[in-house]
């Protein structure tokens, strides 16, 4: 299945880069970039949220990695 990668810029703990790798590692994966502050990314913008919940409860997956 297709994996959703969430990626925050903003991320001092995890940095966004570290998002890119595992994307880049996984076979079939959508990475979610969120330009913004925070260790988190889902709950702080419409954009991630509409993205990660139609992935979740529709199975509705990407067609190219968002940028949010």
């Amino acid at each position: 299945p297709t994996v959703l990668v969430l990626g925050n810029r903003g991320d001092a703990a995890t940095p966004y880069e570290n998002s890119v790798a595992v994307a880049g590692m996984l076979r079939r994966a959508k990475l979610v970039s969120y330009d913004g502050e925070g260790h988190t990314s889902y709950g702080r913008t419409r954009c991630v949220d509409d993205v990660v919940d139609a992935y979740l409860v529709g199975r509705v997956i990407p067609r190219a990695d968002p940028d949010c």
